[in-house]
């Protein structure tokens, strides 16, 4: 199921098998600290992620997939910075084209 969430950020954790940000979203019933995986360090690298390009207390908006349990764990396919705006792909494919210079184009 689809979900997108605000937060701020409270660690990252950049290793294998797959990144980890972690971040409180503010809900009806208070903060809940979520934890969202993302893809692997190394394809992360190439698209220019760093251990330290998400920094604690940040504000950023992360769409993905949410957990069948209902628990506060999410798989990342988008990951927006609030600071600038900047969309980064981070994550679970969704199906669409992610080739460059093919049909559709890269996300």
């Amino acid at each position: 199921k689809g979900l997108t969430i605000d937060g701020v950020v409270t660690r990252v954790e950049f290793r294998n098998p797959h990144i980890w940000v972690f971040l409180d979203v503010q809900g009806a019933n208070g903060v809940t600290n979520w934890g969202c995986e993302g893809a692997a360090p190394n394809q992360l690298f190439r698209q220019g992620w760093r251990p330290d390009t998400l920094k604690h207390g940040e504000k950023i908006t992360i769409e993905g997939f949410g957990s069948r349990s209902g628990k506060p764990i999410c798989n990342i396919r988008v990951l927006t910075r609030a600071i600038d705006g900047r969309r980064v792909f981070a994550g679970a494919n969704d199906g669409a084209p992610t080739v460059p210079n093919q049909p559709g184009g890269a996300r």
